[in-house]
């Protein structure tokens, strides 16, 4: 006869304040078993999901007269709760007869301690950036202060992780809330921003100058566009001035005009009423002559023309200087799906001199995976060796 007893005993103890749970459950079939429907037991007080089956399954063999039974049994439980039981002691009770026993206890202080831990430091991480955040507004460091109030939201989501964990085991008060002004702060800072100007100092230099009322803002990061290319970065010293480096491949395409925005989320810069600067050049670009037959797709010849660009300058065509003709080679090397990349040879003739460079690109047709390829290719050196423009 199979005999299971699961729930023998239930005791919620109060130990000097502590809050101990406790089960004792006894199992014919092993110690094992025993001690994992006390942890149940356990498991079942917190909110626990706990499936236990018995199956018990017979067969009857008929042998001449004789007739023989067995019978198997299989219990299964199967113990899932939100959170790892953290924390759980067993004691091994003495066996009588048939019967393992065994106790399971909690203490749900010493359990949930390391929550309010992890509670207590994730407020003092908060509070200490939210500190810091606001003193960077009263320096006027308003990039810095929005990088330290992005820091909060992940800890506010761990926060509330974590509660949900504790939940688990204790109900929760007003005492275990998070404490932020982290959304006072961002007004703060939006107020503060308000008025903040951004003007160009010098076109020549690329010499930009932030300001806020009489003071200048130091430690603002800006970057310049270009037909909406970012090309650049900048950080304001402490007069507030920036000045940008931009390769002069960039500067050599129309419009001759940059756009200088804070690097700031776009939100921000809208709710502070910040507006972009422009910032207009001038720029005497080389001029490189050629008298080129390109017979190859546009694509393929507005790369190359590119390439000739980027070494010297703007290209002019004209036929009272010296031809120069150009020879493609391109071979299939591998087909994925709807691209195929492509060896690819180029070859220039100047006079008695020639080029040749080689590399790979991939596209959906032939002419777009060599225009890839070209713009890949390094020019510069062999082209000067060419002596095209001069």
């Amino acid at each position: 006869m199979f005999l299971r007893f699961a729930s023998i005993l239930l005791i919620i103890v109060p130990l000097a304040s502590a809050r101990v749970i406790t089960w004792t459950a006894h199992s014919e079939i092993s110690q094992t078993a025993a001690d994992e429907e006390a942890i149940a037991g356990v498991a079942r007080q917190i909110s626990a999901q706990v499936n236990a089956s018995t199956t018990v399954s017979r067969s009857e063999l008929e042998i001449g007269e004789k007739t023989t039974t067995s019978k198997s049994i299989q219990v299964n439980n199967s113990i899932r709760s939100d959170i790892f039981l953290k924390g759980v002691r067993l004691q091994k009770l003495p066996k009588s007869g048939k019967n393992f026993g065994a106790t399971a206890s909690l203490d749900l202080d010493e359990l949930t301690s390391s929550y309010r831990f992890n509670l207590e430091t994730l407020q003092r991480e908060v509070s200490d950036i939210e500190t810091r955040a606001q003193k960077a507004i009263d320096a006027r460091l308003y990039a810095q202060a929005n990088k330290l109030l992005d820091e909060v939201p992940p800890r506010t989501t761990k926060y509330q992780a974590t509660l949900n964990e504790m939940s688990v085991y204790v109900p929760l008060d007003n005492s275990l809330r998070l404490k932020t002004n982290s959304a006072t702060i961002r007004e703060a800072l939006v107020s503060e921003m308000r008025g903040l100007k951004i003007q160009v100092v010098d076109e020549s230099l690329f010499t930009i100058k932030v300001t806020k009322g009489e003071y200048a803002v130091a430690n603002f990061p800006l970057f310049a566009e270009h037909s909406g290319k970012p090309v650049a970065n900048a950080v304001t010293d402490s007069n507030g001035t920036a000045n940008f480096n931009i390769p002069l491949k960039d500067l050599q395409k129309q419009p001759h005009e940059l756009t200088i925005i804070p690097e700031l989320p776009l939100d921000l810069r809208k709710a502070a009423g910040i507006q972009v600067a422009k910032l207009h050049y001038l720029i005497n670009s080389p001029e490189c002559k050629v008298n080129t037959a390109c017979n190859f797709a546009p694509t393929v010849c507005s790369a190359i023309q590119d390439k000739v660009s980027d070494a010297f300058g703007q290209v002019i065509h004209s036929p009272q200087v010296p031809l120069t003709t150009m020879q493609i080679q391109s071979k299939p090397t591998r087909t994925l799906k709807n691209l195929t990349s492509y060896s690819v040879s180029l070859t220039l003739e100047h006079g008695n001199k020639s080029c040749q460079w080689t590399g790979s690109g991939t596209g959906r047709t032939e002419e777009e995976a060599a225009a890839a390829a070209i713009k890949k290719m390094d020019m510069g050196d062999c082209l000067r060796t060419l002596g095209l423009c001069q």
